[in-house]
This record gives C-alpha cells, structure tokens and sequence, in this order.
C-alpha cells in the first residue's frame, strides 16, 4: 500500500541517481536585485558567518545576519509571515538561571517540517485524498544559556503521546487518557489563556486536565489544533517551555536546499524507494533540493521502513547543511547567500516575535559562538508501543533526555572549563592537523579506547605517536602542551568538544592528549586533512562515577561536525 506522506513527485528529479546531480556553480552578480547597491555587495562580501547551524529552518534564516546591507534586509523583512499561536503560550522557563557571561537563559524552539498537498505542494500528493496539514518532521531545538552548544532531539511522527482532547471531544472518549511519562514533578503543565484554538483541524483544548488526555500519535495533533496543540503536546511531555516556533514545507525545504546549491551527503548502501522516488547508488552524491527532499522522506528504503530510518537519514542530513551552510562557500558569496536568505525567509513561518528581520538578526548574534562540534542530533527515546506494534511511545530513557534540557546541564560526557586550563579550546583553527604531533594517553580505564582514538585523528591528517595507558583514571579530555604548543594543542582540542587545556607538558614531548572517564567521541576538526569519513567509533568511555549517566541510559547523540555516511542498509 502506498504511503500518502510520501508521494514522489511525477518526473522529478528525486527519480534520478543522486550523484548525478552537478554542484551549484556561483551565480553572477547580475542574478541580484537590481537595486541593491555596491556598497551592499560589499556589505555582503565583508560579513562573516556568525550562525555555526542548528536545523533547516534555522540554519538558514539565522543566517540573515550576514546578509549585509540595510535595504536587501528590508526586502528580506517582506517575505516573513507569522503563525496564529494561542497568546501566552510561548514563554520563557519560570526560574531559568542567567548565565553570567551572555546575559541570557537557555532558549527552546519547536521546529516542524509540515506536511500539506496545497498549492506548490500538490505535486507531492492529492490534496483530495491527503486534506489538511501534517507535521511531517518536529525537532525541539534547545540553545544553552551560555550560547556555546545546542541539542536538536526529533521526536517521531508515529510516536504515541498523550496530547490534549479533540475540541468536542466527551470525557467517555478520553477514558483511555495517560499521565506523560516522561514528565516528572518538575514538569510545569502547559496552560493557556483560552481554550479556543484555530487553524487545521477542529482544534484541541490545551488547558484541559491531563486526566483528559489521551494517547494519541503524535502527528495528529497539527491536524487536530495546528501549531497550537504540538506546543501544548510537547511542553505537558517534556516539562520544557518553548519560546519560539518555525515551520517550512515541502516546497521551502527544497527551495532551500536549490539556493545552497547542492548538498553533499554519503550512503552506506544503495536506496531504492518507489514512493519518495530516490534512487541512489551507495557512496557520495550532491543532491540538489528534490533529491534532498526525497531523501529526508524515504522511509521504505531504509532500515525497517519505519519512521525511525527516516528520523536518522534527516538528522545526518541537516548535519550535512550545518557544515554547508556555515561554509566559506555559501557565507562568503554574496549572490548564493542573498538567495538562500531570500528562499529561507520566502519559506519559513514563525511566531509573531520572531516574524521579522531584526529579531532573527539579534537571535542569530547571539550564536556567533555555536560551532557544529557542540551541536547535537538526537532522537527522543522510544519503545514499541503495546497496543500496536507499527507505533512507538517515548520509553523510560526519555527522562534524563529531558532533565537535562530542562536544567540546561552539559551533555553527559563534556566537560566543562576548568580554573587550570591554560587556555580555553579555540573555535578557529590556528594550524593545519599535519603539522601537529599527538600522544594518546587512555586515562578511561576502557580497553582499546586510545586506538580508536589515534586512528579518528590520524584519518583528519594529525601525526599520532605512542599511545599508552595512563597509571590511574582520570576524567574528560586533558591536552597537555608546552607554552610554546599553544596553538597546536587548541587545534587537537578542537577534536574533544569540552576539552580542557593545561600548559603542563614537558619540553620536547609532543602534545599529549589524555582521554578520561565521560569522554565524548572525537568529532572533525574544522581544517581536517582529506574527505575520508570518520571511522566508527564504537567503543564508548565509561561515565564518570557518580553522574547521571551512570545509572541512567546512555544517550546516543549525532554531533553535526562529524562527516560520517548515512546507514542505508535495509533491515
């Protein structure tokens, strides 16, 4: 049986082998506005990248701030549209700590990729037969408070959820209601100044009592009560507050992905998927933005075709926009850049705070510090569903995802900065992997973890010598250096994310890089050597003694630096 959400559009590129697809070549200047003028190219010429990348919506619209020149923001500012959300929904967490550096709290925002057959989108399904709108992809974006590292946690579309009751909905109908079961005594209820709600559906009562809520799958409730009742959804079963949400269709996404102009991504195994139309041979391959949207909607291609596979392909998908985006390539070419803000603001809605120039400018000024070695890709823990076993809820493992968002805590196995670091790990490269020489000390007490790691380096062009076994644990990643090896000791830390810096070592030794209890995976280095994927690294630090990660299940992250193939194996 044909899955509607994934109708391959007739004739399409999607259709094609996706390594066929060319690089987008620079579009020459005249391709612009034709009243923009010179001192606006160079305004766009001079900027640098401030956004290091989170999702598709925000990637790109964050980006806004480099777009230089007053007037192209003005033209930009047209193209914004808001959503219609139930007032005071969207507020900041009761309590939040401040931190002290930047001045502000950690900051959530619900990203959806919807779903609707309407308008530009028909070509992807019968608006007849698929009516209304879908939430076909919702990220929960979370920035820290320090605005240094960013958590992107999808949360599946056939997951199900307790969500608030259908408008008319009689209380005999929700006896089958569940308490969320991820939410704990923290959990602040969501809660809203009316009960009304507009938009698709017959709308959903968000501020009725949770002994009202029933479990229902978790796509439903766009078309239930629209944007309304996912915030309400999500908020009740995280205990997290949202502060802002975006959207962007089917239409955007691949518009998007047209005006970065290709986006590289690699297979582990050929995909064949008749439905989403994508037919790719196992390797490398730039797609261009059908191709992209085929890819981040196959499901029957992958794993079990469930949405699970699908989940996984978007998330190394967007890490692959990430790096794109945030390249000199894109940022730092004017004509490409005015179109991909053009394209991005043209396809993206938001609430009404954010649905203007200025404010995503001064959203996007406070990232200029994120890069993609501390952006995190996961899915929301899940479990087979009872009842029916072609759906999943959220499973016990959820929990302590969710605490630590709710905290604004580190990511387990990060560490954070230290009085005694010499220096604090550089998010610029100050010199070429190749003309760094790294020891690897196992300081985890973890058999085999110091190879895994000299072999992560060696693929991004570092020179390892010895690796050895430290005399007793430590905890995180210490580089040891030399006064003198500053620079080659940040760029070795540059592959720990929360790596510590300590100007310890001994004369004529080479930088010594200790990898302790609670240690992350080396991620890529910015100005790594050759286009070799990472190898796996299968072999995980044990958790320091007495965190939360040593009692709880481990949380299984996609960092967004690291250029690993997609698996496309089929299961």
């Amino acid at each position: 049986m044909k899955d509607p959400d994934e109708s391959a559009r007739p004739g399409s590129a999607a259709s094609t082998p996706g390594g066929s697809a060319p690089d987008g070549s620079s579009t020459p200047e005249s391709s612009l506005p034709s009243d923009l003028t010179r001192r606006e190219l160079r305004a766009l010429r001079r900027r640098r990248p401030i956004l290091k990348g989170i999702v598709i919506a925000l990637v790109v619209v964050l980006a806004v701030v480099v777009g230089g020149g007053l007037y192209a923001a003005y033209r930009l500012n047209g193209n914004l549209s808001s959503l219609d959300i139930t007032d005071n929904l969207l507020k900041p967490a009761p309590g939040a700590t401040t931190d002290p550096t930047t001045g502000h709290t950690a900051m959530n925002l619900l990203v959806m990729g919807v779903d609707t057959r309407e308008g530009a989108n028909s070509a992807y399904g019968d608006p007849t037969e698929d009516p209304g709108l879908r939430s076909d992809t919702t990220m929960l974006v979370h920035l820290a408070a320090d605005r240094r590292s960013a958590v992107v946690v999808s949360i599946p579309r056939d997951a199900m959820i307790p969500a608030p009751p259908r408008q008319g909905e009689s209380s005999a109908s929700a006896s089958s209601a569940a308490t969320p079961r991820a939410a704990t005594s923290s959990t602040t209820p969501a809660t809203a100044a009316t009960s009304t709600q507009t938009g698709a559906g017959p709308g959903c009562v968000i501020d009725a009592p949770v002994s009202r809520w029933t479990k229902r799958m978790f796509n439903s409730n766009i078309e239930d009560g629209g944007v309304t009742c996912v915030v309400a959804t999500v908020m009740q079963n995280t205990g997290i507050s949202i502060d802002h949400v975006m959207t962007v269709d089917f239409t955007g996404f691949k518009n998007i992905v047209d005006a970065l102009g290709t986006v590289e991504i690699c297979t582990t195994s050929p995909v064949k998927d008749k439905y989403s139309g994508l037919d790719l041979a196992a390797g490398r391959h730039r797609l261009n933005g059908e191709q992209a949207l085929a890819f981040v909607r196959t499901r029957h291609g992958v794993g079990d075709g469930s949405d699970t596979g699908r989940v996984k392909l978007q998330q190394d998908f967007l890490a692959a926009v990430v790096r794109q985006a945030t390249s000199t390539g894109v940022l730092l070419n004017p004509p490409r850049l005015y179109n991909v803000l053009d394209a991005a603001t043209r396809s993206l809605k938001t609430d009404a705070e954010l649905a203007n120039v200025s404010a995503l400018s001064g959203l996007a000024a406070q990232l200029r510090e994120i890069r993609p070695a501390n952006i995190r890709f996961i899915t929301a823990p899940i479990e087979p569903y009872p009842q029916d076993k072609e759906r999943v809820q959220l499973s016990a493992a959820a929990g302590p995802l969710w605490e630590i968002l709710r905290k604004d805590e580190p990511w387990p196995g990060t560490t954070g900065a230290s009085g005694s670091a010499s220096a604090a790990a550089s998010s610029t490269p100050a010199v070429a992997p190749s003309s760094v020489s790294v020891a690897v000390e196992n300081a985890s007490g973890t058999a085999g973890l110091g190879g895994q790691v000299a072999q992560a380096l060696r693929v991004q062009g570092f020179t390892v010598g010895a690796v050895t076994a430290a005399a007793a644990p430590s905890n995180g990643v210490v580089v040891h250096h030399t006064a003198s090896q500053l620079a080659q000791a940040q760029e070795v830390a540059l592959a720990f994310p929360g790596a510590i810096l300590k100007a310890d070592g001994a004369a004529g030794s080479s930088v010594r890089v200790s990898v302790g209890r609670g240690a992350p995976r080396v991620v890529a280095v910015p100005n790594r050597a050759g286009q070799a994927p990472l190898p796996a690294q299968p072999i995980t630090a044990a958790p320091v003694p007495g965190s939360t990660t040593s009692s709880t299940p481990t949380l299984e992250a996609k960092v967004a630096s690291d250029d690993v193939c997609s698996d496309t194996s089929k299961s």
